[in-house]
């Protein structure tokens, strides 16, 4: 199973982001990489670039089949990010209904934003 690669260097830019997760196309199945490179060019849309850390965290959640699955990785995540990140400015996670989750936040650094209703948002490490 695909592990999240940890203290990863930011990215700046899309075609970075885009680079990075071509490393894993032959590692993950085709669907949860369209996903994700929706996910890395919805960010950069807005001038957020996801790193190797957000990238694979995305495919690992991809790789579960349930919502539940999907919820509970979310919430282990975000209680370990919050762990290692001394000032979590804020997380917000939504999960959406038909398979679409969607994690975004912002802090020390890491961008981030999944894509699947539970909706709630934790600020400075609360």
């Amino acid at each position: 199973m695909l592990k999240i690669v940890r203290n990863a260097p930011e990215a700046h830019s899309l075609e970075e982001s885009l680079s990075i997760l071509e490393k894993y196309r032959d590692k993950v199945p085709s669907y949860s990489y369209g996903i994700a490179a929706s996910i890395i060019k919805n960010n950069a849309l807005e001038d957020l670039y996801l790193n190797e850390t957000a990238i694979t965290a995305i495919l690992v959640c991809n790789s579960y089949k349930t919502v539940a699955e999907k919820e509970k990785f979310i919430e282990e995540y975000v209680e370990d990010v919050k762990k290692r990140i001394f000032r979590c400015k804020s997380i917000r996670i939504v999960i959406y209904k038909h398979r679409k989750y969607c994690l975004t936040g912002s802090f020390a650094g890491i961008n981030l934003r999944f894509q699947t209703g539970t909706d709630f948002t934790a600020k400075n490490g609360q």
